[in-house]
């Protein structure tokens, strides 16, 4: 990897970004773009990304105030089984007494 310096600070490319932070150089140009990234420049047509820069969070991944998340879903129902299970079992004790 390669930094570029531009007035006395160092910055990554879009592509170093990238694979610091496991996503697409595509997805850093959006960030980029939609200024997620404090700091970041736009020079002769390359996004230059300060160094100390962190990831942005991602808002794709955000659940909604009041909306469950399928894991949350399915840990529900998960825990709905169990309780039905438990409560199976202990009816069907009770009936063998």
């Amino acid at each position: 990897m390669y930094s570029v310096e531009v007035h006395n600070g160092l910055y990554d490319t879009k592509k170093e970004a990238a694979e610091k932070w496991g996503v697409t150089p595509r997805r850093v140009n959006y960030y980029c773009a939609a200024g997620h990234i404090p700091g970041a420049v736009k020079m002769a047509g390359v996004w230059l990304i300060p160094k100390n820069a962190e990831k942005p969070i991602d808002g794709r991944t955000k659940t909604r105030e009041g909306r469950k998340s399928m894991s949350n879903i399915l840990l529900l129902e998960d825990d709905l089984s169990l309780i039905n299970g438990l409560s199976f079992a202990f009816k069907k004790s009770k009936d063998l007494n």
